[in-house]
């Protein structure tokens, strides 16, 4: 190696060197008063140590710019962020808060510049959509303000509904432009068929425009075959019924998170049966009911109808969208339990009635069940209906651990003979009283201070919530080998760890030694998910529709398992249920017990 290349090598070193500190964002750079600067006496490289300096100059010149900005202080705000964007050009956040600035001063050119700027970083998208929006309405630029906020309801379409009511995007957009982001203006005495069939295409163009894959699981001919059927087909359905096919249409996305609940409509007056049924490993059963319908709580359902009630679940499928099978069989409480879909599926004729086969104590029975008014409290599995009639009511044994404190986002309690510690996660959400990051340092304080051979962790009933809440847990068990070991470790699954949870357990799979307890889970592990939810304009029902592919953990975007698989299978019985017993928890128990002996 010649000295020209030597020479050429260093210089490289130092300049990444120089580049990576200057890259140096949102971080803390904290030095002693006393310590020495730099050179022989201090042992410092003087070169770094003044690139450490500079770093942090501009680290407080950040947070300082972060002050002007939050006390909206615009223009002293966008001196100091084009100060910080020309000196780092690369960081999105920037340039973004310049153009922010700037709009707010109404110097709509340069806010445009700030912010194709803070576009080429690939920096928050949709939030630069809609500024740039904003600058060109605000600049009577009508069909450059039209391509970037219908980019921004593409992208996004929860802001549909906020959007498409505002007067000032009105006027500035005019009527030809706001008609082509937001669908036209429904005339005051438009027609019952025409209300629908405009709904039904203002649904699907925005399901195809801000659906993450719309065709992943059904082909484009197949989905202008079924429009082009529910179009033709809206004058010779009630309003309930295009409603359902609706759902129906929707669920072609094959998702669980692109989905319709048109039930929670009032006006359109859906009714639910006054029972809960549930399948367990050994049937379906009757978990829970009204009052009024007590003496048949805990019965089998053998049939809805004159179709069985393996016929009617099937059926069932194809109202609403889903991950797996595990994903319908948490769904079907629901699906089952709405008068109007077994209707439409021939179980009854009536949307008030429906007659039940029971069995119940070796004696079989039919009962006619008088519907009640569709309530959202009563929503799914009815187990948190405390008026409601339940299968376990005349249980000897306690309630077990996962039916306790249904509400209750997370909690954990010391089973002190097992040196076991519950911890039942119930939501991936934040309790007003207490962050789920200091929950957590008050679970692993415990922890450290406690003899504790195993960590029993419950996402059974937890159906999500936002997944940049939960990774304090995943981080305390990667620090806390004790814990973090196979045989010390469990994570209890089922039908009904979904969405936010499922992705907790993607990673509680590549980052810890966890075995899974219960039964799969009710997401693939690689889903598309994502709530984002906006209302149809005639018949003003909401439709969720997903636009992000969730990937975690050890998964690859090639990994098609449908659900994460329990090491250690412990499916719930009628018996179970009735009888307070928990064969997740006998399971882990058994295995720990097993565990000892073989030592």
């Amino acid at each position: 190696m010649n000295n020209v290349t030597l020479k050429r090598i260093c210089a490289g070193l130092l300049l990444g060197a120089a580049f990576t500190l200057l890259l140096v964002n949102q971080a803390t750079v904290t030095t002693s008063a006393n310590e020495p600067s730099g050179g022989a006496q201090g042992g410092k490289n003087p070169f770094v140590a003044a690139l450490t300096q500079n770093a942090s100059v501009q680290i407080d010149k950040a947070e300082q710019a972060d002050q002007l900005f939050n006390q909206r202080d615009w223009a002293k705000a966008a001196v100091a962020y084009t100060e910080l964007a020309e000196q780092n050009p690369y960081q999105g956040l920037y340039w973004f808060r310049k153009a922010a600035c700037l709009l707010s001063l109404q110097k709509y050119d340069e806010a445009i510049e700030a912010y194709k700027q803070c576009q080429k970083t690939g920096y928050a998208e949709r939030q630069v959509a809609r500024g740039l929006g904003w600058s060109y309405a605000f600049k009577n630029d009508p069909a450059q303000a039209a391509y970037w906020f219908e980019q921004l309801v593409t992208w996004d379409p929860s802001w549909l509904d906020s959007l498409r009511g505002d007067a000032r995007l009105k006027r500035a957009l005019g009527e030809k432009f706001h008609a082509q982001v937001f669908g036209p203006e429904l005339p005051a005495d438009i027609s019952r068929v025409e209300g629908w069939r405009d709904d039904l295409a203002f649904m699907t163009k925005t399901l195809f425009r801000s659906h993450y894959n719309i065709h992943v699981k059904t082909p484009p001919d197949v989905w202008s075959a079924k429009i082009k059927q529910l179009h033709e087909a809206i004058p010779k359905l009630t309003d309930k019924e295009v409603a359902l096919e609706f759902c129906k249409l929707v669920a072609l996305a094959g998702d669980g998170h692109t989905t319709m609940w048109p039930q929670f409509n009032k006006k359109l007056d859906f009714h639910m049966l006054p029972v809960m049924i549930y399948e367990f490993k050994d049937g379906f059963f009757i978990r829970a009911a009204d009052p009024a319908y007590a003496n048949i709580v805990g019965a089998r359902v053998l049939k809805i109808g004159d179709k069985s009630i393996e016929q009617v679940f099937a059926e069932a499928e194809g109202f609403y969208g889903h991950e797996n099978s595990m994903h319908h069989k948490m769904s079907a409480p629901s699906v089952l339990g709405t008068v109007e879909i077994l209707k439409m599926l021939g179980a009854t004729d009536s949307d008030e009635k429906a007659t039940l086969h029971i069995e119940r104590d070796g004696q079989k029975q039919s009962v006619t069940l008088t519907a009640l008014k569709w309530d959202s409290k009563l929503f799914g599995d009815k187990d948190e209906a405390p008026t409601w009639a339940q299968m376990n009511a005349a249980a000897k044994n306690p309630l077990p651990l996962w039916l306790q404190r249904p509400t209750d986002f997370y909690w954990f309690e010391y089973l002190k003979d097992e040196r076991i510690v519950y911890f039942h996660y119930n939501n991936v959400f934040n309790k007003e009283t207490e962050p789920f990051a200091a929950f957590i340092e008050k679970l692993f304080a415990f922890i450290d201070a406690n003899p504790v051979e195993a960590l029993v962790i419950d996402l059974r009933r937890n159906y999500g919530g936002s997944s940049d809440l939960y990774p304090p847990l995943i981080h305390q068990l990667i620090r806390h080998p004790k814990i973090n070991e196979r045989g010390k470790l469990f994570t209890l699954i089922s039908r009904h760890t979904y969405s936010a949870a499922m992705n907790l357990a993607t990673d509680l799979e590549f980052w810890t030694n966890t075995l899974f307890v219960g039964e799969p889970t009710g997401a693939s592990v690689n889903f598309i998910g994502e709530n984002k939810l906006f209302t149809l304009p005639y018949c003003k029902l909401r439709v969720s529709v997903s636009d992000r592919y969730h990937q975690h953990g050890a998964s690859n975007s090639t990994d098609k398992r449908l659900w994460i698989a329990p090491n250690i299978p412990a499916e719930f019985t009628s018996a179970d249920y009735r009888n307070n017993a928990d064969p997740g928890m006998a399971a882990i128990l058994q295995y720990m017990k097993d565990r000892k002996q073989m030592r």
